[in-house]
């Protein structure tokens, strides 16, 4: 599974989380 975790670069973190959430609703 594909857990949110802390990243140094808080858009970076936010894109990953985005795309996931993107990619399971669309799945």
């Amino acid at each position: 599974m594909y857990i949110c975790a802390p990243i140094r670069m808080k858009n970076l973190f936010l894109v990953i989380c985005a795309r996931y959430s993107f990619l399971r609703n669309v799945l």
